[in-house]
């Protein structure tokens, strides 16, 4: 009950999670470019999530997964598995691979839980498993994005306000599964915290909470962040790398609030021109406009209201974000689903152009701009 008055007189005073301000990219977020100048490992289409195990580094690429020795970037990658649906995210663990099959449920390829299949947990389907975190051979932690869509309905399940998503704790060896947390905002990323909690990425919701691993209510880590957070990785000295999605725009929280104008933009415009993130942009003219200086003598300005971006931050033991790496308006390393680290760089999966994309960690003015 209080949370339905307070949301009431959120919706009439704007404020709140009915505000339509988003936060400036400033202090840990000051824009750059050194996102978009990184080094582009490889190509692939759809190219989604990374998983690293010693020196293979796993990445999803539409209904296949692909094994890639990084001390041979030059050479092809091994296909892994090929199915008849898209994998919706991977993690891997010694010899064993654990993958998300949309509207199928998980996969475990390799180790001592080979072929095992789970398409339900007391009775629900895993029909949208954005997050996977190994915990030990024969635990894991699984993210279900939303009990409603698809992992590739995901921009249906933003429209709709989605608040469906669950995290699960399941034991391969028994089959047992639990319930860790329930009507979340779109689970997207999972990282095990040093006092053994699970940091969640509520995509949704521009936020990290942590929720024991016994259960219990989602305490904030982070919040109110500039864009649409992902999956997690953990990075040196307890540290995490998080990767975005979009960034957040004005234009998306306010139309997000007209829930008459969704309803009629998810039934009569196609789902590549809603006002919406998107993972590239400025491919077509019936994209929308987005005011008038998005373009100035026919150039995109970096600063312009992004339709799409690509961004990773680098955040303390606490989830508090340090320093970002950044492919703003005008850059093409957008739609950063995934990151994992290698030594002294990180390689972020940027789907939007289906690229993995290599990036030193340390940069003399990106380490000037963290102090």
């Amino acid at each position: 009950m209080l949370n339905m008055l307070k949301r009431q007189f959120d919706s009439l005073l704007g404020r709140g999670e009915c505000a339509v301000t988003i936060p400036v990219m400033d202090g840990p977020f000051l824009p750059n470019q050194f996102l978009e100048e990184g080094e582009i490992l490889f190509e692939a289409s759809l190219l989604d999530n990374l998983a690293l195990a010693g020196e293979t580094l796993f990445y999803s690429s539409g209904t296949e997964v692909f094994s890639r020795n990084l001390t041979a970037p030059s050479l092809q990658g091994e296909r892994v598995h090929t199915g008849n649906t898209m994998v919706s995210s991977l993690a891997a663990r010694g010899t064993a691979l654990a993958i998300g099959l949309d509207m199928q449920g998980l996969l475990i390829v390799g180790g001592s839980h080979d072929g095992k299949m789970i398409g339900t947990l007391d009775g629900k389907e895993l029909n949208c498993i954005t997050a996977i975190l190994f915990l030990s051979d024969d635990e894991v932690v699984v993210g279900n994005g939303s009990a409603a869509n698809s992992a590739s309905r995901w921009k249906y399940d933003l429209v709709q306000l989605g608040r469906s998503g669950s995290v699960w704790h399941i034991n391969l060896a028994s089959g047992n599964a639990r319930m860790l947390a329930a009507n979340m905002a779109f689970p997207y990323g999972l990282a095990q915290a040093q006092d053994g909690g699970i940091f969640v990425s509520e995509c949704w919701k521009h936020r990290i909470v942590k929720i024991p691993t016994d259960g219990g209510a989602p305490q904030l880590a982070a919040g109110n962040l500039p864009g649409f957070p992902a999956r997690i990785t953990p990075g040196h000295n307890g540290t995490f790398l998080l990767s975005f999605l979009s960034a957040r725009n004005q234009l998306y929280e306010f139309v997000l609030r007209e829930r008459e104008y969704c309803r009629r933009m998810m039934g009569e415009i196609g789902e590549d021109y809603w006002m919406a993130p998107a993972l590239k942009s400025n491919l077509s003219f019936k994209e929308q406009i987005q005011g008038d200086s998005v373009k100035m003598m026919g150039v995109l300005k970096p600063w312009a209201p992004p339709r799409s971006y690509g961004l990773v931050t680098l955040c303390d033991k606490d989830m508090d974000p340090v320093v970002s790496w950044h492919s703003r308006a005008d850059g093409t390393n957008h739609g950063t689903t995934s990151v994992i680290v290698e030594n002294n760089a990180f390689i972020v999966g940027a789907k939007g152009p289906g690229r993995a994309v290599k990036v030193p960690l340390t940069h003399p003015e990106l380490m000037e701009t963290s102090k």
